[in-house]
């Protein structure tokens, strides 16, 4: 399902939980908010900043998240 298809639409504890899935990692409930086709760009300069570019699909996003963002934060 994907955003626009939520029953209901986007509500703030939606986007609440969403945002903590994702700062968290927490990788089963980041992975319940993504469509399978999910398409996610990150806008900068791939060469400095890895986890920048576009990914499609929910594993490749999941990968991004749990992989290449954490390696360029210490």
């Amino acid at each position: 399902m994907g955003l626009s298809e939520k029953p209901g639409g986007i509500t703030r504890e939606w986007i609440d939980a969403f945002n903590e899935a994702y700062a968290g990692r927490h990788m089963d409930r980041l992975a319940s908010f993504l469509d399978d086709d999910v398409r996610w760009v990150i806008n900068g300069p791939v060469d400095l900043m890895p986890f920048c570019g576009e990914r499609r699909g929910k594993q490749a996003v999941l990968d991004m998240v749990a992989r290449i963002a954490p390696r360029q934060f210490a």
